[in-house]
């Protein structure tokens, strides 16, 4: 039998969505359901760190190009499109839970729809396409407005959660 190295990457993901499916099951009742959902949320940002830098040094704009960052930058976009997906329908279901569930009312959720988009935006080309020299001026304008978008979209939840 083959020596196969053990795959950290894999193990990393894993944990990290364990983490997330057991913070949702501790989060998914009463009134402090949004701490789920801010949870996820970092959780997202910090993949969204992860992609952009390995993205960075893969054309080289942040160091010398390494080996293996095309597979990385692949399943870390993979992981990050579910949390933001799965951030968004949780944060809908959040609403939906409150005592007056008022729909698409604030900045915060016109973003958190936003980013869904670009997030699915980002993730099917590169996935469905062979050949991706035709949209990778496309996926590094929509990732560097991703970034922006998210950055904005915490800032502002956080605004929420402290002036309640």
């Amino acid at each position: 039998m083959r020596n196969k190295k053990f795959d950290w990457l894999n193990l990393a993901i894993s944990a990290i969505l364990v983490f997330v499916i057991i913070t949702l099951v501790l989060t998914y009742r009463g009134e402090h359901r949004w701490m789920g959902h801010a949870v996820v949320s970092i959780v997202g940002l910090i993949t969204l760190g992860v992609m952009t830098i390995t993205g960075m040094r893969m054309v080289g704009r942040l160091g010398a190009s390494g080996t293996g960052l095309l597979r990385l930058h692949h399943k870390i976009g993979i992981l990050f499109t579910i949390l933001m997906v799965g951030t968004f329908l949780y944060g809908l279901w959040v609403v939906l839970g409150e005592a007056v569930p008022v729909h698409f009312n604030s900045p915060h959720a016109w973003l958190g729809v936003a980013v869904t988009i670009f997030a699915l935006a980002q993730l099917i080309p590169s996935v469905v396409l062979k050949r991706t020299n035709t949209i990778r001026h496309f996926h590094r304008v929509i990732g560097y407005l991703l970034a922006a978008l998210i950055i904005a979209q915490v800032i502002i939840g956080v605004y929420m959660v402290l002036t309640e």
